[in-house]
């Protein structure tokens, strides 16, 4: 079995570790650390998802609808985003 390295899941784990050995205190800033890193993530994400959608969506002309994932990907971004 292979470990997680993700920086947000690490955060997380500290956080649950610290809540246990009631550390409040370290257990706050451990959360507030993955949430700040979850916002960039999803930061990038949203960024991408947009990039990847304008490309899509300009390969059609006006005689072609345009690439059936971009509708695909701006459901996803919805969902992401709400």
């Amino acid at each position: 079995m292979t470990e997680d390295k993700s920086p947000l899941l690490a955060h997380i784990k500290l956080a649950e570790g610290h809540m246990q050995s009631r550390d409040i205190d370290a257990a706050c800033q451990e959360l507030i650390h993955a949430a700040k890193r979850f916002m960039s993530y999803k930061e990038m994400v949203t960024a991408s998802i947009d990039e990847t959608i304008s490309q899509l969506s300009t390969i059609g002309c006006e005689a072609t609808p345009p690439h059936p994932n971009a509708l695909n990907l701006i459901r996803l971004r919805d969902q992401f985003s709400a």
